[in-house]
């Protein structure tokens, strides 16, 4: 359950004029500066401390939760893109919270944006009603289900979708704004492909497409050897253990349907 209140929420966008802003404005800025950019991912206690913080520009913004199948809600947290200004930057913004004694919580991170095309896909993935399809297992060992956007303050209302084929179509729109603010488009793959596609590091370049298949066959001959498969053998029986004692307590009258109570399980489990 949040303990953001929609209203509260929206006066603190207000109050810091926290408001989408222009594609074309957007690639203006990054072209003048493109250090210290970041997709922000917020633990929305610590929303009221960000949103005040100076030398701090948003582009975009929405919240983040789980739905339970009960209806009930977890994992609170906040999407934003941002850009120190004037100078700052992420690590000298840490240190003065250090200096005063303020801890972000240990779940609000900042994710360096790698190149301007990056930065259109952290906007289209606001736009978008569901978050990143889950790459790790729950607890149980099960796939979970993505976290639902809400609240997105975006630049377009016709840019809000379902994940689906509309994904591709309002980033396209998206890019192409963007497109019109550079100097240069020529300094760039295409208007689709706001970077250097050949060289770059981000997920849809080709360095980090190679870096990736890199790491990824790294981990499936490290899962062929004695020591992977002992690992995964582990997992899987500590898996089955879960499952079992899950659902003996399930039996006992929980709501099968309340994954909030499935979570407060497992946590119960790891304290054993």
């Amino acid at each position: 359950m949040s303990s953001l209140s929609k209203t509260d929420y929206l006066t603190l966008l207000n109050l810091n004029e926290i408001n989408a802003l222009l594609p074309q404005e957007m690639a203006q800025e990054y072209e003048e500066m493109s250090k210290e950019w970041c997709h922000l991912i917020l633990n929305e206690k610590d929303f009221n401390l960000l949103a005040f913080a100076p030398n701090i520009k948003w582009y975009s913004i929405c919240r983040c939760h789980l739905i339970a199948d009960d209806g009930s809600t977890v994992h609170e947290h906040l999407h934003a893109l941002i850009h120190f200004t004037n100078g700052s930057t992420m690590l000298a913004y840490k240190k003065k919270l250090q200096r005063t004694g303020t801890r972000l919580h240990s779940k609000t991170t900042f994710r360096k944006i790698i190149c301007f095309d990056h930065a259109v896909g952290v906007l289209r993935y606001i736009t978008c009603a569901k978050g990143q399809k889950p790459l790790r297992r729950d607890g149980d060992g099960l796939r979970g289900t993505p976290h639902s956007h809400y609240d997105r303050r975006v630049f377009k209302q016709d840019w809000l979708h379902s994940r689906g084929k509309q994904c591709c179509l309002v980033r396209t729109e998206i890019s192409e704004l963007a497109s019109e603010g550079v100097k240069d488009l020529e300094n760039y793959t295409s208007e689709h492909e706001l970077h250097d596609k050949s060289t770059c590091r981000c997920d849809r370049g080709a360095e980090g497409i190679r870096r990736r298949e890199k790491a990824n066959e790294k981990r499936r001959q490290f899962y062929k050897t004695e020591r992977g498969i002992e690992i995964r053998n582990n997992y899987k029986e500590k898996q089955i253990r879960k499952k079992k004692l899950i659902t003996s307590l399930l039996k006992m009258g929980l709501n099968k349907k309340a994954e909030l109570q499935r979570e407060t399980i497992l946590k119960l489990i790891d304290l054993l």
